[in-house]
């Protein structure tokens, strides 16, 4: 039941601050000054443009290995201990072309020699796969990590290709840092061409909302604008640190989305003041001049949820949320000077043409979301129960997302390293580009090649061949070497002349100063990433503990099943931390905003609700056998990639703001004017929600329309993001937080108003 409403002197209100108007003197002044302010957004988009031109060719696929994990350690022993470059590898595929003149042997041979002709190759291993034609091969480049092995692979892709062309074969090239460059050109090329389809079912859609091609075009104009300013920035940043490849199409996401979600705020308060009599420039002066604060406000929540992001140590998801926070920033910026400046450039020109006419007034529309919001105010209870109800039930797939990388065979089918992958496949030898990998260190000083280390080394290698998951066990584990002989000559010789005598492969595999060797552990054929993950885990598990014959050594587990499990515990490690960041500093904002403690509580809680709904109902989407199809994909995805809930969760919670700061702006508008607290819900509602509505579809648009990529990690965010808008503006924006408001009545402004009680 409705509370008795309560009269709200204006005098109690807070009044909007310093801050809050200074930004409003800003869009006041881009509106005076309205050519300069199109010059210089001019100037500064074509040197953006120029920067971003070249934004391309500075992301990084990957970023390298978390500090101090395994991997890394991994990583640091092979490349400074070794002489052979064993940490930085790819994988050598040569498959028949259409007419092969030779033997997979004798195609093979010209290649692997000249790749040992570039500079950038340090050794060429073939290695003792089960494949008698040797049409795969493990090749160590001289190169110090993994952004600087994708620089050099263009060149060795060209390389191969040349000398493989006479023997009618095809060389690829794949492995980690391949599949990194690949992923980076193609997520390059999807992104425009899923802008090509965003922008016009955007101006559609702004058609519909404001029915006249002058006020959809500026909305576009400020978006795109965020956009190049946003990839501009991200360019240069990527010449001082590493970002990572999915960040464009982050910035292009969320660039369009709030630039468009800005302007609709903008353009519809301006209209309503024309409405309201007054000509176009004083109209966008004052319509800049209420917008400003709540811009601010929604961006700042944004930026700082996607900048709390950052504080997970991820070089990847960092360059995530760095993308995001840019274009948030950009964003507002485009809000508070650009459109402002569009708009009084315009003029009357903002309603020409008026391509579609409004079956109702504006009295008549309005009316009818006063009769909306006035039907949930009536139900308070009801409608909270069922909105909560919706949320909750689509919350529960959240309790088993699993996390994790895609597939290979969920990679787009159509790049160089995946095709290679398919290669391997049929050869037997899928999990060549993907192997796990064992370094065995002695204590300092101790050399690990000793006749009972030796037999240490043979027994491990038994052990892990009886696991089902495991192929092939390559190095001093092999099972197939004559241990007993080579621990007679080892015992004769000593482990110096030992290693000289030993085949380039094989001495390639221990250290330079005879304490290290590295085992490789291929997987099976058919065995999936996840499962090759679980090898990591176990592996882990068993190494733990004292191994036969190994008394003394460190067994380190590392390889791409291995960083994957590194990153996921970082992630499940410190997204808790980030969550209580984000809540809190929301909380604070808002109750600056408000003055109150129970408003910025119920919104803290129900973008909370909005968020995990948005999660559970993307992997629930992705992971269904039927529904995933809905979504573009040809197979169920059981995990989702550790920084999609992080992501999620930043951007969907600073959005929520977006609607709520919109909400409880007009809402206090209202009480300031003098109105009851029903009477303030129901005009903030009624006032604010065609503007939430159509920001969220439009929104929506933007996010779903790049659901339309092959990358599944950014498919998986689309879908999330999509939902997440779609939800919050209609079912937690205009049911749920109305709803709690009537419940609370007087409440929602303590401690300010509980002396009226």
């Amino acid at each position: 039941m409705i509370e008795p409403p309560i009269t709200v002197d204006p005098a109690d209100t807070p009044s909007p601050n310093r801050f809050a108007a200074s930004l409003g003197a800003v869009g006041a002044c881009s509106v005076r000054h309205w050519r300069a302010v199109l010059i210089v957004w001019a100037l500064i988009t074509g040197v953006a443009l120029w920067q971003a031109a070249a934004l391309p060719q500075r992301l990084r696929g990957s970023t390298g290995f978390l500090p101090g994990s395994q991997s890394a350690q991994i990583e640091a022993v092979l490349q400074t201990g070794f002489d052979a470059a064993l940490s930085q590898f790819i994988v050598l595929v040569v498959a028949p072309d259409s007419q092969p003149r030779a033997t997979a042997i004798e195609a093979t041979e010209p290649v692997i020699a000249a790749l040992r002709r570039s500079p950038h190759v340090a050794s060429a291993v073939t290695l003792s796969a089960p494949t008698a034609d040797r049409s795969a091969t493990l090749v160590g480049l001289r190169t110090a990590n993994i952004p600087a092995t994708e620089d050099v692979l263009p060149e060795l892709r060209h390389l191969v290709r040349q000398a493989a062309a006479p023997s009618g074969y095809l060389a690829l090239i794949t492995g980690e840092a391949a599949l990194d460059l690949d992923l980076v050109t193609f997520a390059t090329t999807d992104t425009r061409r899923a802008e090509l389809i965003v922008l016009p079912l955007s101006l559609v859609a702004l058609l519909l909302a404001f029915g006249s091609l002058g006020a959809a075009s500026a909305p576009v104009i400020a978006g795109a604008a965020a956009v190049v300013l946003a990839m501009g920035l991200l360019s240069v940043l990527a010449l001082f640190m590493p970002v990572a490849v999915y960040a464009t199409n982050i910035a292009t996401m969320l660039g369009l989305g709030r630039g468009i979600d800005y302007a609709l705020f903008v353009v519809a308060r301006l209209r309503e003041e024309v409405a309201a009599g007054a000509d176009y420039r004083k109209a966008a002066s004052n319509s800049i001049r209420h917008a400003a604060p709540a811009i601010a406000a929604s961006a700042f929540t944004v930026l700082l949820g996607l900048a709390a992001v950052l504080l997970v140590p991820l070089h990847d998801l960092r360059g995530l949320g760095l993308g995001g926070a840019l274009v948030a920033g950009t964003s507002a910026l485009a809000g508070l000077t650009l459109l402002p400046a569009l708009t009084a450039a315009l003029g009357r020109r903002l309603d020409f043409p008026r391509l579609l006419r409004r079956r109702t007034d504006e009295a008549t529309r309005l009316a009818a979301w006063e009769g909306r919001a006035r039907w949930v105010l009536k139900r308070p209870v009801r409608s909270l129960l069922v909105a909560s109800a919706i949320l909750i039930v689509m919350s529960v797939p959240v309790l088993r997302v699993q996390l994790g990388e895609p597939e290979l065979d969920q990679l787009p089918q159509r790049i160089e390293a995946v095709q290679a992958v398919q290669s391997l496949k049929s050869l037997g030898l899928k999990g060549l580009c993907m192997p796990v990998r064992l370094l065995v260190q002695a204590p300092p000083g101790e050399p690990i090649l000793t006749p009972e280390r030796l037999r240490g080394l043979q027994t491990l290698g038994q052990w892990l061949t009886k696991d089902l998951r495991v192929q092939a066990v390559l190095g001093l584990g092999d099972p197939s070497l004559d241990v007993d002989s080579l621990a007679g000559t080892l015992a004769m010789l000593g482990p110096a002349q030992f290693v000289q005598m030993l085949p380039s492969e094989a001495r390639a595999l221990v250290s330079r100063d005879g304490t290290a060797t590295l085992i490789t552990i291929i997987p099976k054929n058919d065995l999936s990433y996840q499962d090759t993950r679980g090898l990591d885990r176990d592996l882990k598990a068993m190494v733990g503990r004292q191994l036969p014959g190994l008394h003394g050594t460190t067994v380190l587990v590392g390889g791409m099943a291995s960083h994957a499990n590194e990153v996921n515990a970082v992630v499940r490690r410190t997204f808790p931390g980030v969550i209580v960041v984000v809540v809190v500093s929301t909380w604070i904002m808002l109750f600056v905003t408000t003055r109150s403690l129970l408003i910025p509580l119920k919104a803290v809680i129900a973008n909370l609700l909005t968020v995990a709904a948005a999660i559970g109902g993307a992997s629930w989407l992705a992971a269904s056998p039927w529904a995933c199809h809905l979504i573009g994909l040809s197979q169920p995805v059981e995990t989702v990639l550790a920084g999609i809930p992080v992501l999620t969760f930043c951007a969907v919670f600073g959005l929520s703001m977006d609607y709520e700061v919109f909400l409880i702006s007009r809402i206090l508008e209202a009480h300031r004017a003098g109105a009851t607290d029903e009477a303030a819900v129901v005009a903030g509602v009624s006032r604010s929600g065609p503007v939430i509505t159509s920001a969220a579809i439009i929104m929506a648009i933007v996010f779903l329309g790049f659901a339309t990529t092959d990358l599944v990690p950014i498919k998986l965010l689309g879908v999330a993001l999509g939902l997440g808008v779609l939800l919050d503006a209609t079912v937690t924006r205009l049911v749920l937080i109305p709803a709690l408001m009537v419940v609370a009545g007087k409440w929602n402004w303590w401690p300010g108003r509980a002396k009226e009680s």
